[in-house]
């Protein structure tokens, strides 16, 4: 893109009843956006490492409960005991 004024996204959320939001990007951000997304997500190669340990030695413990609870309030926020 070019210019310098900002550029107007509208981000909607799928499957929610929560009003558009309105997201301004300078358009000179841009690219750095398109860099970073290019990259993925940053990895903490020695935390994957420790994971796949104790996973092969039977050693990771997950608890299904906290996971829910962490991916619902991702979503929907915290929720009230």
């Amino acid at each position: 893109m070019s210019g310098t004024g900002p550029v107007e996204r509208v981000a909607r959320p799928i499957a929610s009843s929560a009003p558009p939001r309105v997201v301004t990007v300078r358009s000179g951000d841009l690219s750095t956006i398109a860099v970073m997304a290019s990259q993925g997500p940053p990895i903490d190669a020695s935390r994957v490492a420790q994971l796949r340990t104790a996973i092969a030695d039977g050693s990771y413990g997950a608890d299904p409960d906290a996971i829910a609870a962490r991916m619902i309030a991702s979503d929907l926020g915290p929720i009230a005991d």
